[in-house]
């Protein structure tokens, strides 16, 4: 037989290798060659199938099914998730043995773990809970924005960002809603320009909202007196009338624009 058959092998016949680590540690099984993962995975399932329960017919019942059945570690492993999902666990043992019955096929056994859910738990109240969250989409601008509330306030809602057509799309109408405080222009949005210090000076002191800087000439300067000293060595200026819109584009700077030498 090769390694790959002897593999194969004992692979379809996990519960007889629980049978075998049960009472080890983790410690121990990484020790005879296992990852630290599996080891505690061994661990588990072996408390379960071979540790004291006051169901032990049920789990040996369970036991004889897995080993027919050829359940491995990953649907063993499925089934233990169903019976997480259980709201009385006095039902765990009924779940591991319905489960254990089924063939050692991960997508039957799911279907028939749901089936036995909605057995053993009954059917899902619905929770009528308000709930809010944002979650980011991967290399992505947008965020996806969920909200659970009333259904008549969501229906009212929908209707009033729907009413109107528009070219701008109804979730980004309510995002500006929502954001500007009930202004559907959106919140004002404040531009601000980030001026390192960098080797011009230092902080030394501050005299009420004002900061004055040690520059590296041994003078000092007030932190106003600097920003405006930037901005004109690199920055722009925009001349808007309220209807005509942009008018000229002005370069603070000590040369002039191609348009001022005109």
């Amino acid at each position: 037989m090769t390694a790959f058959e002897t593999f194969a092998a004992s692979w379809a016949d996990a519960i007889s290798i629980l049978d075998g680590a049960f009472g080890a540690t983790a410690g121990d099984l990484v020790e005879a060659g296992l990852d630290s993962r599996m080891a505690r995975k061994v661990v588990r399932l072996a408390g379960v199938y071979f540790g004291p329960t006051h169901a032990g017919k049920k789990q040996a019942q369970a036991c004889r099914s897995a080993r027919e059945n050829r359940h491995t570690f990953n649907t063993l492993g499925e089934i233990e998730t169903f019976v997480g999902r259980l709201k009385n666990k006095a039902h765990a043992w009924a779940m591991r043995k319905a489960l254990c019955k089924e063939p050692a096929n991960l997508k039957r056994i799911n279907e028939r773990g749901k089936e036995l859910l909605s057995e053993f738990n009954g059917p899902e109240q619905p929770a009528n809970k308000a709930s809010l969250r944002a979650t980011a989409i991967p290399d992505s601008t947008y965020m996806h924005f969920r909200a659970c509330a009333p259904g008549h306030l969501v229906k009212a809602a929908m209707d009033a960002l729907t009413e109107h057509a528009s070219e701008e799309h109804p979730a980004e109408r309510a995002m500006k809603i929502l954001a500007g405080g009930g202004n559907p222009a959106g919140p004002a949005v404040v531009p601000a320009v980030i001026i390192s210090i960098d080797d011009a000076g230092a902080l030394i002191t501050a005299e009420g909202d004002e900061v004055i800087l040690s520059l590296t000439n041994g003078t000092r300067m007030l932190g106003a007196d600097f920003i405006r000293n930037a901005l004109a060595d690199y920055g722009y200026a925009m001349l808007v009338d309220p209807v005509r819109g942009p008018i000229n584009v002005y370069r603070t700077s000590r040369f002039a624009t191609k348009k001022n030498n005109a």
